[in-house]
């Protein structure tokens, strides 16, 4: 509420002879020569507060004295410089100035000469008498206009209205911050600042009378956040201080993702985590009046949103293998379940957003042995395509299997390639589609005639638009003539292709080698890196995920024998150039084997890995992992899963997160305490 007095703004003092000139301030004077006069002394703090208002703004360089009145053929003007002023205060004097009624109006002038502050004074000159006029600051109420209409304050400073008119006035803001009620001429208002932002205002009465002020505070500190961590919809108590006493346009974001206010005060903050954090960096802001204050980070938590499982007909095992989301959140996931005398059948579902299920597809291969889905993807159109492999019947073994379907689960085309005349093992691990729908398979084939190389790492590129017609194909044998594998692949904003996977290097010594290569989207390689773990064992790319940058993302295992242990997690980020970033490893207590067998990076560059962690220590056996890692490479969170079969294999062996940071995980669980096997297992977590 704005404070209000009925005081006139002058204060007159008569007295006779000379005026003080006010202690150390600078004496000002003027002179008419008239008979029968009196003089004048106006005292104006420079700058100054009082209790009652602001006098001065910053923004005044110089200050001018206009006097009119009875006896007076032309105004009596002065002008004052801020470099005149000494110590707060400046004394203006007339001398010789006609007795009767006069009117002093005092205008502080910026540096662009325009008026920041005003005021006008009405008293009487006596003969040989000094009328000495001490006079505050700040905007003068005429009937017509508040002036100045434009006033700047800083955190604390009080403002101070008078009305100088001759009619009854108001003074409101218009988003009601304050309201000064009816003031009568001469009347005054006062409104202390400690609410930073622009402050439009106007009197209730003449409506075309407006203003604005400008109220600055420091940027908003923020101190202290409680808790630091936690699931979407968790409260968050923020304290600090330039918060401002009333929200107004002020806000807070975690992650840049406006969080729900609650209360609002100068020194502390209720707000609401929002959905959809998990994908942003988590950084709490606070902003009062477009100013940013300092920030904190917050760590968004993940909370089961659903879970889907699958027990085929012959409760025997099943398997999530891969998994994706298409523009409209729904959920594709492919693996294979086991049926009594087909042995491993492909199969894909559909889920909407909520995980009911909206279709189903399996497939048998003719030779009713091993036909496995291992990777999913969707076009923009949410079309979907499956890699994986079938046994068909006769002579060869496993062909690669590659098939697209439209958003209802019809067959558009299928695909399949065996390496003749060899007809042994080849099948497909990985796919992902580029920006025109074409379709990118990565896995390995079985080269055993003329020359026996056994595994070669295989990659070939489909137009999806034109029914599967193969664009160009690629093939990588190691030197060792061994087993190359290729497991995961992806593609960036560029339509650049990445591959991971694990070459043998027996030649040297060493087992398998992580192996990543780059490719452009005609196909031609880019770059090539490979990795050897110390002890020179087995080291495989499984899982690798590209942004939007081209920064490249893979997860798998290295062998730690050197130090005792087994197989540990592996992971580590790459820029476009195949320029390392950063590397982190896990090896769970037992020492035995854990595995990284997926990863996925959303629009902020947190990284998520899903595997399992092996824990013979606690009566366990294979567990699912999943962990949480920055831009920058810092574990956020980990997240594991023990299903009821305690001692039994529970992996994730898919994972993906969609815009809103919620994250979908496909893998097994272990349901031997129902005499089942492993189970198809699904979850969708909400951050």
């Amino acid at each position: 509420m704005l404070a209000r007095s009925i005081c006139m703004i002058c204060v007159l003092a008569f007295l006779a002879g000379c005026g003080s000139g006010g202690g150390g301030s600078v004496p000002l004077g003027i002179g008419t020569g008239g008979n029968r006069d009196g003089r004048i002394e106006l005292r104006v703090a420079w700058p100054g507060i009082v209790s009652k208002g602001k006098l001065i703004p910053a923004a005044a360089e110089k200050m001018d004295v206009t006097v009119t009145g009875e006896g007076l053929s032309s105004p009596l003007i002065q002008s004052v410089l801020k470099s005149q002023v000494q110590n707060g205060q400046v004394t203006v004097s007339f001398s010789d100035v006609p007795v009767g009624y006069k009117t002093v109006e005092v205008r502080a002038l910026s540096s662009a000469v325009v008026t920041v502050a005003h005021r006008t004074a009405t008293f009487s000159v006596q003969e040989n008498q000094t009328a000495t006029v001490t006079t505050e600051l700040g905007v003068s109420i005429t009937d017509g206009l508040f002036i100045p209409f434009q006033f700047a304050l800083a955190r604390g400073e009080t403002l101070l209205w008078v009305n100088g008119g001759y009619q009854s006035h108001t003074v409101a803001a218009d988003n009601g911050l304050f309201n000064s009620g009816t003031l009568a001429p001469g009347e005054s208002s006062s409104w202390t600042a400690t609410t930073p932002g622009t402050i439009a205002f106007h009197c209730g009465i003449h409506p075309n009378e407006i203003g604005t002020l400008t109220v600055q505070f420091p940027p908003p500190l923020l101190s202290s956040f409680s808790p630091t961590a936690g699931p979407a919809g968790t409260p968050l108590t923020i304290t600090g201080s330039n918060f401002g006493a009333q929200q107004l346009t002020g806000t807070v974001t975690v992650g840049g993702v406006a969080a729900p206010v609650s209360s609002w005060s100068d020194t502390q903050i209720t707000c609401t985590i929002p959905s959809g954090t998990g994908a942003t960096d988590g950084v709490v802001q606070v902003t009062v009046a477009g100013v940013p204050g300092n920030a904190g980070k917050f760590v968004a938590t993940p909370t089961v949103e659903w879970t889907q499982t699958q027990n085929g007909p012959s409760s025997m095992d099943d398997r999530g293998q891969g998994i994706t989301i298409d523009s409209s959140g729904n959920v594709l996931v492919t693996g294979y379940e086991t049926r009594a005398g087909e042995w491993h059948n492909i199969w894909i579902r559909k889920y909407d957003p909520a995980g009911a299920v909206l279709w189903t597809d399996t497939y048998n291969g003719l030779g009713n042995n091993e036909d496995e889905g291992a990777g999913v993807a969707v076009d923009s159109a949410g079309n979907v395509f499956v890699a994986g492999y079938d046994y068909p019947s006769g002579l060869q073994q496993e062909n690669i299997w590659v098939r697209k379907y439209t958003t209802a689960g019809g067959t558009v085309w299928t695909r399949t390639f065996n390496l003749a005349p060899s007809d042994d093992v080849d099948q497909g691990r990985g796919i992902a589609v580029d920006s025109a729908g074409n379709a990118c398979v990565v896995g390995h084939v079985s080269r055993v005639t003329p020359t026996i190389e056994w595994d070669n790492i295989w990659v070939r590129k489909y137009d999806s638009i034109n029914g599967g017609n193969t664009l160009w194909t690629q093939t990588y044998n190691s030197p060792a003539n061994s087993f190359d594998k290729g497991y995961g692949i992806a593609i960036d904003g560029l339509d650049n292709i990445y591959v991971t996977g694990s070459e043998n290097r027996t030649d040297l010594g060493q087992g398998a080698n992580v192996w990543l290569r780059k490719y452009s989207s005609a196909g031609n390689t880019l770059w090539t890196w490979t990795y050897n773990g110390p002890a020179n064992g087995g080291d495989e790319g499984i899982g690798i995920a590209a942004d939007e940058a081209g920064n490249v993302y893979v997860t798998g295992y290295e062998n730690r024998a050197d130090l005792g242990q087994g197989d540990n997690i592996w992971v580590r980020k790459f820029d476009t150039n195949g320029i390392v970033l950063w590397t982190q490893t896990y090896n769970s207590p037992a020492n035995v084997g854990d595995v990284g067998r997926c990863v996925a990076v959303d629009r902020a560059g947190n990284v998520y890995v899903g595997g399992y962690e092996t824990l013979p220590d606690l009566g366990q056996g294979e567990n699912t992992w999943i962990r949480k890692y920055d831009a920058n490479g810092v574990v956020l969170w980990t997240l594991t899963y023990t299903g009821p079969a305690a001692n039994g294999a529970d992996r994730a062996n898919g994972i993906a997160v969609d815009v809103s940071g919620n994250l979908y995980v496909a893998g097994n669980e272990d349901r031997s305490d129902l005499g089942q096997a492993g189970n198809i297992w699904v979850r969708k977590y909400r951050q």
